[in-house]
């Protein structure tokens, strides 16, 4: 009988114990899909989290476009990442906006400035059909007509050479160019044009060496910026002249170019250099204001600046720095 008892009760355990196999077997398998669950669900929240942001910012630039360049995009929450890839794309709308702006304004006047030498040509037309010309009358009206198509033609080639400027990204490869040689040639191409025009180049300091009056650069492009510049000193010049000194120094040389004539106010220097700008000392000087723009942009290509300043009442200057 006690062997009985003793069989029932080991039974009875081992039952136990595969009940508790199994329960803990469950147990942990419900332990295990309970944790995936909750790593799921978090992974998802997280995710949540950290893309709502981002699709904000990318619905916000969805709606931007080229009608639209004043709008920003905001963020209210998000990683310093994404903080600074909002503030990295307002910078550049902000470019964007800029250079449209520019652009527009640079067509408008643009138009404008073609259409004044044109309304002007038709009118004369207009006027001559309507009247029966001597032949004094006729070669005066087609003079006229010859001078508004030159400066057609004029205002053309600086605007196709403003184009052409924009389209060179690199200076690599241009060689050695003497600016001392450079400047006395154009002065003589530039007295061809103006006969009158007196005129003076000097050295603040004789170099040892002539690398120290080159500069790597086009030479084209050069000759075209101090021919802009010599023309511009003896067009607003009272006197004619013309007085440019060549500085050298450590690693610059420059290009200093004076003239005596009304300086520009503190507001028109801010505008210099903008496209069809002419200063109040441009009364019935011919011109479109697109000169000085072309210089900057040659010596921006040339990695080098330009500096308008007033030394003293009545003396304009213009000084080109460039690195050698």
């Amino acid at each position: 009988m006690n062997l009985k008892i003793k069989f029932v009760l080991i039974l009875a355990l081992l039952v136990s114990i595969i009940l508790l196999l199994e329960a803990f077997h469950l147990l942990t398998w419900i332990v295990i899909v309970g944790g995936a669950l909750l790593i799921v669900i978090g992974a998802y929240m997280f995710v949540r989290q950290v893309t709502q942001p981002l699709k904000r910012l990318n619905e916000q630039i969805k709606r931007i476009s080229a009608s639209n360049l004043k709008e920003r995009v905001t963020l209210d929450t998000g990683s310093n990442e994404l903080q600074q890839i909002a503030a990295s794309f307002n910078a550049m709308l902000e470019r964007l906006q800029k250079g449209f702006e520019v652009q527009n304004s640079f067509v408008h006047h643009a138009s404008h400035e073609l259409r004044t030498p044109l309304a002007n040509m038709l009118a004369q037309t207009e006027v001559a059909l309507k009247r029966d010309l001597s032949s004094l009358e006729a070669r005066q009206v087609l003079q006229s007509l010859r001078e508004e198509q030159q400066e057609l033609i004029e205002l053309t080639n600086s605007l196709l050479l403003l184009t052409q400027y924009e389209k060179i990204s690199s200076s690599s490869g241009w060689p050695q160019v003497r600016l001392d040689q450079l400047l006395y040639d154009t002065i003589d191409l530039v007295k061809g044009i103006y006969p009158d025009i007196r005129w003076s180049v000097s050295f603040s300091d004789m170099p040892e060496h002539e690398l120290a009056l080159s500069v790597k650069g086009n030479d084209a492009l050069l000759r075209s910026a101090c021919k802009n510049l010599i023309k511009n000193a003896y067009q607003y010049s009272t006197n004619k002249n013309v007085t440019i000194t060549l500085e050298t120094g450590p690693d610059t040389v420059s290009i200093v170019i004076d003239n005596e004539g009304p300086v520009l106010s503190a507001s028109e220097q801010d505008r210099l250099f903008i496209p069809f700008f002419r200063g109040a000392n441009a009364m019935g000087t011919k011109g479109f204001g697109l000169g000085l723009l072309i210089v900057s942009r040659i010596v921006q290509l040339h990695n080098g600046k330009i500096i308008y300043s007033t030394p003293r009442t009545g003396l304009n200057r213009f000084t080109v720095v460039f690195g050698r």
